[in-house]
């Protein structure tokens, strides 16, 4: 399983989303994914904010783009 489990939760802001239905249906099924293998339930929200920052993590230019950001504050 590519996302780990879900260890915290920082405050939430409200963001509004919409996405095709079929990526709605891979996500619930995800969800179910993720419940098998971890014993929990998690939200869509938090499913996909975590799969967000994931992908972020892993994005190699977004990280290079990130750390010249922070240089320059």
């Amino acid at each position: 399983m590519k996302l780990g489990k879900v260890t915290k939760n920082d405050p939430m802001k409200r963001v509004p989303l919409s996405m095709h239905e079929s990526v709605n249906k891979q996500l619930e099924l995800y969800r179910v994914f993720y419940k098998n293998n971890t014993n929990e339930e998690i939200s869509m929200s938090l499913l996909v904010e975590e799969m967000t920052k994931k992908f972020m993590a892993e994005d190699k230019d977004f990280q290079k783009f990130l750390k010249a950001q922070n240089a320059g504050a």
